[in-house]
């Protein structure tokens, strides 16, 4: 579902399930509409890439004392983990508010 592409379903050609046979099913959409999901899909995936890109600068705090805890104990906890979470937290909160 997006909006470029509506409700619609596009399924590959469906293919024997234990053999190794090449199907002959044709597509059920054109080319044109090929090259519709294939931008719509990068779109996506681009979208998604930047959203991850924010979320790992923002909490870049955060990941840099984890990592250095599991370089330390190889091993954190849910307990450790929240701690290390609040305590980041707290320190650019901070900084913030200086």
């Amino acid at each position: 579902m997006s909006e470029a592409l509506g409700l619609a379903t596009f399924e590959a050609p469906r293919q024997a399930l234990f053999l190794n046979v090449p199907s002959l099913a044709q597509r059920e959409y054109s080319e044109e509409t090929a090259r519709r999901i294939d931008a719509e899909i990068e779109q996506l995936l681009g979208r998604a890439h930047e959203r991850v890109r924010q979320t790992l600068d923002a909490k870049r705090a955060t990941l840099e004392a984890l990592a250095k805890s599991l370089i330390e104990k190889e091993v954190v906890d849910r307990a450790v983990l929240g701690q290390l979470i609040a305590e980041t937290a707290d320190a650019i909160g901070r900084f913030s508010c200086s």
